[in-house]
């Protein structure tokens, strides 16, 4: 009975915010303040209750929960009759609504699709091409996408879940991990917004599960292809800074001069093929401009704009989105998810680094810098976009554990 309470509770609670905020009651800006206070009070309750061995939680309980929430969500959006902006941001509407279209038209036979222009940043991305499956098969619609992240979701928890249990050996950091994931406001965010970062988390948690599977069976590390190789199409710096980190992982780990070589000259190869295919016939000063063209693009306001400092820069894109007053009186979408969220997320991050110190003697926290490097980048360009950064939350939720783990557990353990 207590099982199936938390989850309903969720549902309920789901479905009146989707309805407060679609509809725009009077009061939906404390309704959403509340609906997240609930949901977090709910995963500390599932967190505490694992950590006392309590036979309900377990990752099927996870996986309800998740997929409650976010089907409350989508029900008072349809009973709603929520606008299609309020699921299809403007990201979705210039880029990838169409893409996925043709996609659904291609399945149909009606229509051709061409996956790689002339132009590599504008491409038809496998994300793309899971949700024009969708397309073709229920529809165009805004929830139809919504159903098709969500799928991806909830394998993306099962996958974080098993490397956790499998790098650990632990089943409360495992639980943990998947509780954060399934149940950040701000994750829930991105993954009902039609945007493409559903399938780069899936991505990620793909990677840390062969990566975890290959500790014992060095050979699965050739696995590690397919999910790189589809980065290369989704989001290039990503595959980038992973690449960096699996780099100086192996290149510690190997004992042998011919590994070494063979490694850094891998790494090396991955640089020239991204670098060759997305900055083709520029030199270094055409790529910084480049660059500084993207960071103007990006950076329009006062409160998004790189500083001069860097360190705070780096405080900026670690622990965003911030809550500010005036936000309040700005809402739209779901938006608030990410204002009162990033009172989650902070307080993650915080376990983050906590778990980043208990572990930092294993030679597994060398895949932590790919996150680093990934904020450092980030700081330099645009330290608000919190939606990038999350693009690797799923090695943050299992370190986050670790640091939860370490402050309710005293006996150490061992990672493999």
């Amino acid at each position: 009975m207590i099982s199936i309470a938390s989850p309903l509770l969720v549902f309920f609670l789901a479905l009146i915010f989707s309805l407060g905020i679609t509809l725009g009651w009077p009061n939906h800006i404390a309704l959403s303040f509340f609906y997240i206070a609930v949901v977090f009070i709910v995963a500390v309750n599932l967190i505490f209750s694992s950590h006392k061995k309590l036979k309900f939680v377990t990752l099927s309980l996870v996986l309800l929960l998740v997929f409650l929430n976010h089907v409350g969500i989508f029900l008072g959006f349809i009973l709603a009759s929520g606008p299609d902006y309020m699921l299809w941001p403007d990201d979705a509407i210039d880029h990838h609504l169409p893409n996925s279209t043709d996609v659904s038209r291609w399945i149909l036979g009606d229509g051709a699709i061409e996956i790689f222009t002339d132009n590599p940043f504008s491409k038809i991305y496998v994300s793309n091409m899971w949700v024009g499956l969708f397309f073709a098969t229920l529809g165009i619609y805004p929830i139809v996408s919504a159903i098709a992240m969500l799928v991806i979701k909830l394998f993306t928890i099962y996958l974080i879940y098993s490397s956790a249990i499998i790098l650990t050996k632990n089943k409360f950091i495992a639980l943990t991990s998947s509780i954060i994931y399934g149940l950040l406001p701000t994750i829930t965010f991105y993954t009902i917004q039609f945007y493409k970062d559903y399938f780069i988390h899936f991505l990620v948690a793909l990677i840390l599960f062969i990566f975890s599977k290959s500790i014992n069976r060095p050979k699965l590390v050739i696995l590690m292809a397919l999910p790189l190789s589809i980065l290369f199409i989704e989001r290039f710096y990503l595959l980038l800074i992973i690449c960096a980190a699996l780099v100086l992982y192996y290149w510690g780990q190997s004992g042998k001069i011919f590994q070494k070589i063979l490694i850094l000259t891998l790494g090396i190869l991955v640089s020239f093929v991204v670098f060759g295919y997305y900055f083709s016939g520029q030199g270094v000063i055409e790529l910084i401009e480049s660059i500084q063209a993207f960071e103007s693009a990006q950076n329009q306001s006062i409160d998004v704009t790189p500083t001069t400092n860097i360190a705070l820069d780096l405080f900026r894109i670690t622990f965003t989105p911030f809550f500010n007053l005036y936000k309040l009186d700005q809402y739209e979408r779901y938006d608030s998810l990410l204002t009162f969220g990033g009172f989650v997320h902070q307080l993650i991050m915080l376990f983050y680094l906590k778990g980043l110190w208990v572990l930092r003697k294993n030679r597994i926290v060398l895949l932590n810098f790919s996150f680093l490097f990934l904020l450092i980048i980030l700081a330099l360009i645009m330290p608000y976009n919190g939606r990038a950064r999350d693009s690797l939350y799923p090695l943050v939720s299992i370190f986050a554990s670790v640091g939860i783990n370490s402050l309710l557990n005293r006996k150490k353990f061992e990672l493999v």
